[in-house]
């Protein structure tokens, strides 16, 4: 403020107008020629002169939006990294292998799983469990293919009633590719997003999560399943041996 009103002028005179000790005076002035809103004067004794009002405010202005702009680029490159590092600790989770046990745990596992799924679920299963998962998992599953996420299911083929309910699942939706096994699958499995697996541990198990499951972010597991998934989906029939009444076809 003495500068804008002296014009040019020494430490000692900026002192000694605005009864300030030089000292600070010293320390205040590199960071105010580093704002740019003062100019120092190669001179003995050394002098400085204040930039005009207007330009001080020019300058102050721009400083601020740099400042808004660098924040904004700081704010996104934080979110990128906490995005980032979410998803690095689920793929460095420190466990591979998982025992969930039935019912409210493994619905409660599953449907979180659904709920992250960015590409595809490839679900092996009979008709009644797989019923039981469109029911108990229907909003999740709905969520999921409103983001793009792709299902591919192979059941039973030779179920006495196939139901009305798994077909209509099915058709409703062109991201949904059902296929019937050749013969009954000898285990349960979902696979989600090609990089973790939950393996039903007792395939008798007639409703969908009564069974407890081997859940697991294992690389080499989940290819082993996804390949043999891979294999029945080749040679899978697209339509069932039974019709939803029950007569053989």
């Amino acid at each position: 403020m003495a500068l804008t009103i002296l014009g040019a002028a020494s430490v000692k005179e900026i002192s000694k107008f605005s009864n300030v000790a030089r000292e600070p005076i010293y320390r205040v002035l590199p960071r105010l020629q580093k704002l740019g809103l003062v100019e120092k004067e190669i001179a003995w004794p050394t002098r400085f002169s204040a930039i005009t009002l207007d330009d001080a405010v020019t300058v102050l202005l721009g400083r601020r939006n740099k400042e808004t702009l660098d924040l904004k680029e700081k704010v996104q490159l934080l979110l990128r990294l906490k995005s980032r590092k979410a998803e690095m600790e689920f793929l460095e989770e420190k466990f591979e292998f998982l025992l969930v046990p039935a019912k409210k745990r493994l619905a409660s596992k599953l449907e979180d799983a659904i709920g992250r799924t960015q590409k595809c679920i490839c679900i092996l299963t009979s008709n009644e469990r797989l019923l039981g998962m469109v029911d108990i998992f229907s909003a999740a599953i709905e969520k999921a293919l409103s983001r793009g996420v792709k299902i591919r299911i192979i059941t039973s083929k030779s179920e006495r009633v196939l139901s009305p309910t798994i077909l209509e699942f099915g058709n409703n939706n062109s991201r949904i590719e059902i296929k019937y096994a050749l013969s009954d699958p000898k285990y349960a499995a979902t696979i989600i997003d090609e990089r973790e697996v939950m393996i039903i541990t007792k395939p008798s198990a007639e409703l969908c999560c009564e069974s407890s499951a081997l859940w697991s972010n294992n690389s080499s597991l989940v290819n082993i399943v996804e390949d043999y998934f891979e294999i029945l989906w080749m040679v899978a029939l697209e339509k069932p041996e039974f019709s939803i009444n029950g007569d053989q076809k």
